[in-house]
């Protein structure tokens, strides 16, 4: 190796993780579903719910009533922000606002888990997940990959087939390929 070549690491160990890697950005980058980015306050009655409504319209910081009254330890670390997630990731009653209430309104429904108090602070449909895990994070990671993935991956082999930009060896079947997914999501 010449003095001053950077060294690149090619063992098949490395370098199979690294494929691996960069197929499942593009699973990832083209797998979309109907995203919202929220923050809440867990609280265990209505009343409480109430107050901590009071005190936000009165102007108090969302994240310092998540530390003084939040009942979610998923929340607590990150001042109640429980970043994006797909449809169908948390509580039915909740899920059933985000897309119809106005952004940044604190908001308040009942579910089995309390009162939550939240926000909803973006919303998308059709929104690409922004890494493989947070589509492995969601409860419907398989039927997402089979609805939006492999339309759009289908579509561009058989673009690239039809231009002569790629030929697949005859007999390549790519639902033999394993998926990202663990069984039963």
């Amino acid at each position: 190796m010449p003095p001053g070549a950077p060294f690149i690491d090619h063992t098949p160990d490395r370098v199979d993780a690294a494929r691996q890697q960069l197929v499942f950005d593009m699973i990832a980058r083209n797998t979309r579903a109907d995203q919202y980015r929220m923050r809440q306050i867990l609280v265990v009655d209505e009343a409480t719910a109430d107050l901590v409504l009071a005190r936000l319209a009165a102007g108090a910081p969302f994240n310092e009533l998540v530390d003084d009254f939040s009942q979610d330890p998923a929340s607590l670390e990150n001042g109640g922000d429980l970043g994006w997630l797909a449809l169908g990731s948390y509580v039915p009653e909740l899920e059933a606002l985000v897309f119809d209430i106005e952004l940044n309104t604190p908001t308040k429904v009942q579910s089995p888990s309390g009162w939550h108090v939240f926000e909803v602070q973006e919303r998308e449909r059709e929104r690409a997940f922004a890494s493989i895990d947070t589509l492995r994070a969601a409860p419907n990671a398989q039927q997402l990959f089979e609805e939006t993935f492999l339309p759009w991956y289908e579509q561009l082999r058989a673009d690239a087939e039809a231009s002569g930009d790629v030929q697949l060896s005859p007999g390549f079947d790519p639902a033999s390929v394993p998926l990202p997914f663990p069984a039963g999501t």
